[in-house]
């Protein structure tokens, strides 16, 4: 009489799994702690756990079962080798995945970006306490399918001045509110602009850290008295989504003068140059 086969001298061992579970991990291991830091963001450990040591132990592991309930026919060191291609496949996946994700994305959001536009667009004077003190827009924008964008990078407007005067953004209200990526369908935006002249003071939010400055801040103090003697300027707002001028208006005259005489009535003062 034949002695029995033994059929699990050609099944995959336990060890032989453990062992290369053990490698993978330390392979994740060295290359978080030996790969140079690529700046004030690391994420090499994110990238070797989750993208590499734990998927590469799921699948070897999943390999691993479904060898021993199927028990085919394998040779004494076919297990290992599925073991050591395991990491490259999951890597190549991964990277390939990601790639596709990421183009595909960005498709989507040129697409969503060519088909939004502008509806309305209206300009009015800031009113402050005493006085008008910068410009005020407001517009409905529409995003027929939506935006993959956070309220702080869709559309935004800017004011392009005569003489070069900037003028900085102080606030924005978007209606109804975002929370995540836009969905599809239209915002009403709000958005407030004052001359970049304006001190910190009227500037910045309250409550206001101790010391503020109430100094006017001129980048270039010889222009000043040509700016404030000027007549009213017409200033041209635009609204831009990333590269995209999706809409342009000019606005009637307004003096830098009154600006600057409702920033003095709201606390502002001059200060030699240099100081602000």
């Amino acid at each position: 009489m034949s002695a029995p086969v033994n059929r699990d001298r050609d099944q995959p061992g336990a060890k032989t799994a453990v062992l290369l579970t053990v490698l993978y991990w330390a392979a994740a291991i060295a290359f978080a702690l030996l790969t140079p830091s690529p700046g004030w963001v690391d994420l090499r450990w994110p990238l070797a756990i989750w993208l590499f040591a734990v998927p590469a132990t799921l699948v070897l592991w999943l390999c691993w079962f479904a060898l021993r309930c199927f028990q085919p026919a394998l040779g004494p060191h076919d297990f290992a080798y599925i073991g050591i291609a395991i990491p490259f496949v999951c890597v190549a996946i991964v990277w390939g995945g990601s790639e596709l994700r990421e183009k595909w994305r960005q498709e989507r959001l040129a697409e969503q970006i060519a088909l939004a536009h502008v509806d309305e667009i209206r300009v009015e004077p800031l009113r402050a306490a005493h006085g008008t003190i910068g410009l005020r827009l407001r517009y409905r924008i529409s995003y027929p399918k939506g935006l993959d964008l956070d309220a702080g990078h869709g559309a935004i407007a800017h004011v392009d001045a005569p003489r070069g005067q900037g003028f900085m953004l102080l606030r924005t209200n978007v209606t109804p509110g975002v929370s995540g990526t836009y969905a599809p369908g239209s915002y009403d935006i709000t958005e407030d602009f004052v001359p970049d002249f304006l001190p910190w003071s009227l500037i910045l939010p309250a409550p206001q850290p101790a010391g503020t400055s109430r100094c006017f801040r001129w980048a270039f103090p010889d222009r000043r008295a040509g700016l404030l003697d000027e007549s009213a300027q017409a200033f041209t707002i635009g609204v831009r989504l990333q590269d995209n001028q999706l809409a342009q208006v000019t606005a009637r005259g307004y003096h830098l003068a009154d600006f600057y005489e409702t920033a003095l009535e709201e606390g502002a003062v001059e200060c030699p140059p240099g100081k602000h």
